[in-house]
């Protein structure tokens, strides 16, 4: 019943989220996120479906589904940089492209380690893309929240929200694949159920951030100048170079 009940409630969240972006006209405003809202829905029911319908049928529908997920989730990591630096077109140009490559490394990363062992399955290459862009998008929230203190960036209450939310969200996925990872005790057994509840806490955040469309306030013009170029690059490969020594 637990299951369930989790399971209809990501649900009902994410139709309700998306019934209001239409409403309020932010589909337009942040169109990677929504789409990743839309794909999760849409996948719940299937899964769901399968699960209870054709059981036979649901773990191959899933490892399909969630390579999807894994990458429509790095594109709301492309979406804050986006919206977040959107009046800053330095640093958003170099950060755009430099999240696009680490993209890329990372999936041929995993690509070149499945190819040349044999016995490895491409599940277990899913999970490992999974695991290490998630590591990667804790890195990048890391860095993009850095610049807001710094240079005092400013943001509305969606663009607030959004990060929160999904700050809150990768957070928690971390946490709980480190200790499913490495304990594989009772502790590491609660993560994977309060996983769940985690993201339903997500979506809550969403919800009542982006109820209602918000204007983003005024940028000021002095901040898009080498300085905040440099910064940028500069915090971008401190945090990229951690997250590679990492996953290696």
């Amino acid at each position: 019943m637990f299951v369930y009940l989790m399971w209809w409630g990501a649900i009902a969240l994410g139709a309700l989220l998306l019934v209001r972006a239409f409403k309020e006209k932010l589909l337009r405003k942040y169109p990677l996120f929504y789409s990743y809202i839309a794909w999760a829905v849409l996948v719940d029911l299937v899964r769901f479906y399968l699960y209870r319908i054709r059981p036979g049928s649901y773990q191959e529908f899933y490892w399909g589904s969630e390579l999807v997920s894994i990458l429509a989730a790095y594109g709301v990591i492309l979406e804050i940089y986006k919206r977040a630096l959107e009046n800053y077109p330095g640093p958003a140009r170099h950060a755009q492209n430099l999240l696009l490559f680490v993209l890329c490394v990372t999936a041929a990363k995993v690509v070149v380690n499945t190819l040349s062992s044999p016995s490895r399955s491409w599940l277990l290459a899913i999970a490992e893309l999974g695991r290490n862009l998630r590591n990667v998008q804790g890195a990048l929230l890391i860095v993009i929240l850095g610049l807001f203190a710094y240079y005092r960036i400013p943001a509305g209450r969606n663009l607030r929200g959004l990060i929160c939310g999904y700050a809150f969200f990768i957070a928690t996925t971390i946490s709980s694949l480190a200790f499913r990872a490495r304990l594989r005790n009772e502790l590491s057994l609660l993560m994977q159920k309060l996983q769940p509840v985690l993201y339903l806490i997500a979506l809550l955040i969403w919800c009542v951030a982006l109820w209602s469309y918000q204007p983003e306030p005024q940028p000021d013009p002095e901040l898009d100048d080498p300085r905040l170029v440099r910064q940028t690059r500069a915090l971008l490969a401190r945090a990229l170079t951690y997250v590679w020594r990492a996953i290696r």
